[in-house]
């Protein structure tokens, strides 16, 4: 599946909008990621799993493990189903860092930590932090869209199926911006 069949993906589930936004840190880009939107249809989410996993090919994971949001339930589920493990959600209230099942992963055991949208690193950063105070061992980083805000200074290898770093601008380099264009609403 290239970059075009992917980015008709998630445009036909409604994830992706043209104009010009505003995105974190004073960048601008010209595509909105509406996350929730493009997994609403099972074919299509199944369709982008399988190309995401592929990226991983070779390799074995126990446990797929994900943020406690719709989103990332949704790929998570997809890809562990699909993997033929179980899927465990990272929750944090208050500011306490638990599992979902507690029991859901074992010392030992590597995990994908599924996601959709990278914006920032700090919630990934706080999966892997859970999983390894469990001795767990992060595998990889599965994403279906990196929007390329901020580098994982890690070693764990990370894959994407589309990535939108070249569709973020600086403020003073933003070409939207010397075209006069207005912000698009939902920025």
């Amino acid at each position: 599946m290239n970059d075009q069949v992917i980015l008709e993906r998630l445009e036909q589930g409604g994830a992706l909008s043209y104009g010009h936004f505003v995105r974190r840190k004073n960048l601008h880009t010209d595509i909105q990621v509406h996350k929730y939107m493009g997994l609403h249809h099972p074919r299509a989410t199944d369709d982008l799993c399988a190309e995401l996993l592929q990226r991983f090919e070779g390799e074995s994971f126990h446990v797929v493990v994900v943020r406690a949001i719709v989103e990332d339930i949704i790929l998570g589920y997809t890809c562990g189903r699909i993997l033929g493990t179980s899927t465990v959600c990272v929750a944090n209230h208050e500011g306490l860092v638990s599992l979902i099942p507690p029991t859901g992963l074992t010392p030992g055991a590597r995990a994908l930590v599924v996601a959709d949208v990278l914006s920032n690193k700090g919630y990934l950063q706080e999966i892997m932090a859970a999983i390894e105070s469990r001795q767990g061992v992060v595998g990889g980083i599965a994403l279906l869209i990196d929007e390329g805000i901020e580098a994982l200074s890690s070693t764990v290898r990370v894959e994407s199926l589309l990535s939108l770093k070249e569709h973020n601008y600086p403020l003073n380099s933003c070409p939207m911006c010397f075209q006069g264009m207005p912000l698009s609403g939902g920025s």
